[in-house]
């Protein structure tokens, strides 16, 4: 996880628009909306969230849709899908860090993890050849609290 420091800086507008020049892209009033909504959140955004925490006057939908391609495109968000049909969207740090999640299959809640399980297989992958790697993963469960509930119910007299 981002350490509370970590989160502080993402926070700074001035380290927002500066990364958004080291990424290459301009410097659009859109993408720095996204980036402080996304900067000021902890959970990932879809696209539609996003857009109304922006307000209707910062820009459309599809403009969000745009600058969430164009970030994730650059590594400046991670996109997960939490099997619900939506993608959402985070910011990673500037180290590149990034985080991945488990998805309670009954609630749906959503906690990141502090590991980043992967990382060997993409070194294999740079033996072998390939560049440009990332990869995407998230797990799915019965989060502790769902899991009691449910024995509860099963212990329950029909």
């Amino acid at each position: 996880m981002t350490t509370e420091a970590g989160h502080s800086k993402q926070r700074d507008p001035q380290d927002l628009a500066q990364r958004l020049r080291h990424s290459g892209l301009r410097n659009t009033r859109p993408r720095r909306y996204v980036l402080e909504v996304l900067a000021h959140e902890e959970q990932p955004l879809s696209s539609r969230e996003i857009h109304s925490r922006m307000g209707e006057q910062a820009c459309d939908l599809v403009t969000v849709y745009r600058c969430l391609a164009d970030f994730e495109r650059v590594g400046l968000v991670q996109r997960h899908e939490f099997g619900d049909g939506n993608a959402r969207y985070e910011l990673n740090d500037q180290s590149g860090h990034h985080r991945h999640y488990v998805v309670c299959r009954i609630c749906q809640r959503k906690e990141a993890m502090d590991v980043c399980p992967p990382h060997w297989l993409e070194e294999k992958l740079r033996v072998r050849g390939y560049s440009d790697i990332s990869h995407s993963m998230e797990f799915f469960a019965v989060c502790p609290h769902c899991r009691l509930q449910e024995e509860r119910e099963s212990a329950r007299p029909q």
